[in-house]
């Protein structure tokens, strides 16, 4: 983009948008422990530390299995807000489960 002024220009180069979301390294990275509310599966997502249900009868249902914490915007009561983070994770095939995350 240039600006011109009074016969001088200024070139003004791009601002750099963001790559990936914030809080995600691009990696599908770990999860070693996992919980249960009611009767949802939960873990905390290694991107951005939040508790992200997953779906899944069994524990076995889920262990090796990837999933995403989902990014989405919602209206709140001061307006719009976001959240997940787009990260990947996958639980490991070993993954304890805890009584409290």
């Amino acid at each position: 983009m240039t600006l011109a002024f009074d016969n001088s220009k200024i070139d003004i180069p791009p601002v750099p948008g963001p790559e990936e979301p914030e809080n995600t390294s691009g990696y599908i990275l770990p999860v070693k422990r996992v919980s249960k509310d009611g009767g949802d599966y939960i873990v905390h997502c290694p991107h951005c530390m939040s508790i992200i249900s997953l779906q899944g009868e069994d524990l076995s249902e889920i262990r090796g299995e990837q999933f995403q914490h989902k990014k989405r915007e919602y209206l709140g009561p001061r307006g719009m807000r976001t959240s997940g983070c787009d990260g990947w994770l996958e639980v490991t095939q070993n993954a304890k489960f805890v009584r409290e995350l």
